[in-house]
């Protein structure tokens, strides 16, 4: 009777998969192939149901490497530019329908929610919820059209705050 399967977080799912692959972190390959498959197994599973998967990924800085002259030659920098990326299994986006991002503001104490892709609806993609509409029934609704907030439990979301 499960309607709905939340994974939280998937980038803990992915190192506790990854360490126990290979046991204690100083002696993981970097070469994934059979622990990609099993990742990917997991979401396959689910998507041949008709629940609701829920997929929280932790945010990690995004660093680039940099070639930089020195007095004793050139050497790589590694620097932070600004912005964040998923942790865990690189490929969590692109396996679930709906790919958000979203965020809690403490100046203004709101959330928002931005989709960053959506395969049921591609047009979704860089649409932001602000406030009120930053909740799984709206954004349900919008990426499926012929549903509304309220068959998505708006009215249990709403007696809940």
């Amino acid at each position: 009777d499960v309607r709905t399967i939340v994974i939280d977080t998937e980038t803990d799912l992915w190192e506790m998969r990854r360490l126990a692959q290979w046991g204690r972190e100083s002696s993981v390959p970097d070469q994934y192939g059979a622990l990609n498959k099993d990742i990917r197994n997991i979401y396959d599973s689910i998507a041949g149901t008709d629940k609701n998967l829920f997929v929280i990924s932790e945010m990690k800085k995004k660093y680039i490497t940099k070639i930089v002259r020195t007095r004793s030659g050139e050497r790589e920098l590694s620097e932070w530019d600004g912005s964040y990326e998923m942790a865990g299994w690189s490929n969590a986006g692109a396996k679930v329908e709906v790919n958000v991002e979203a965020v809690f503001d403490p100046k203004t104490k709101t959330f928002s929610t931005t989709v960053v892709n959506c395969g049921v609806r591609a047009e979704l993609a860089g649409q932001t919820y602000e406030g009120a509409e930053s909740n799984f029934p709206f954004l349900a609704a919008e990426v499926f059209p012929d549903t509304t907030p309220d068959f998505w439990g708006y009215d249990d979301y709403v007696a809940g705050l």
